[in-house]
């Protein structure tokens, strides 16, 4: 079964055209990097999958549901979960309330508005353990506005996770790090479970050919190469479009 399924998208913006007939499918468990210079398209793609955009035309497959006019909140009610290229944090409140809420906003008590914090004691107990997992636990009445760069980018991967996702979007996840932060982020990312499948985009080469199974390359709205890193790094096209050379 695919996970995802981009069915010959087309996104016009007025006279300009993003995306031309992509088409990419991702196996269920895979580890999948959208690779191409800036322009490509590639956000747009990603914007498109999580229903922040609408294509001009084809179809966008979930796990073989058409979710291509479904909006943004019933995606993640399907287990649908993004990180952005800027991390997406409520940076006045702490660590452990930014966990809080991410789990409070997949239950029926989101609608409870007037209870503290300690009294959604399951969810609570939930996020502890969570925070615990992940090597946050001391950091956990931290203001997100005091973490580092690093910090904020794992805790924006921990919330993307809070739903149990089936397929995590992750758009540039090692943007802005530094050497020890990426090892950091890519040794988290390698260790999540193969029930999440991954789709990301990532600039830095190294990162995309060492957590990828899978590479698509899209050059000016279409896919022009797809196979594994190795295949990847010998394609002649990739070379002369991507790289700019036809060498090496």
């Amino acid at each position: 079964m695919k996970a995802l399924v981009v069915d010959n998208i087309c996104k016009n913006f007025g006279g300009l055209q993003a995306l031309n007939r992509v088409r990419v499918e991702v196996e269920v468990g895979q580890r999948q990097v959208i690779i191409g210079p800036n322009g490509a398209g590639k956000t747009t793609l990603f914007h498109i999958v999580s229903g922040i955009l609408l294509p001009t035309s084809g179809e966008v497959y979930f796990f073989e549901e058409n979710i291509t006019r479904l909006p943004i909140h019933l995606r993640a009610n399907l287990q649908l979960s993004q990180t952005f290229q800027l991390v997406n944090l409520f940076k006045g409140l702490t660590v452990l309330e930014n966990i809080v809420l991410a789990l409070q906003s997949f239950k029926h008590t989101k609608f409870t508005l007037l209870r503290r914090l300690n009294g959604f004691t399951p969810i609570l107990h939930q996020a502890e353990e969570f925070l615990k997992e992940w090597g946050f636990w001391y950091k956990r009445h931290t203001h997100v506005s005091n973490l580092s760069h690093g910090d904020q980018r794992l805790l924006d991967i921990m919330l993307a996770l809070a739903s149990q996702p089936r397929l995590l979007l992750m758009d540039e996840p090692t943007a802005g790090l530094s050497a020890a932060e990426i090892q950091t982020i890519t040794s988290r990312i390698k260790n999540l479970s193969k029930e999440i499948t991954i789709l990301f985009i990532e600039h830095n080469m190294d990162v995309a050919f060492d957590l990828a199974e899978k590479v698509t390359v899209l050059h000016m709205g279409e896919v022009v190469a797809e196979g594994t890193p190795a295949e990847i790094k010998r394609d002649p096209r990739v070379k002369k479009i991507y790289l700019g050379t036809e060498k090496g």
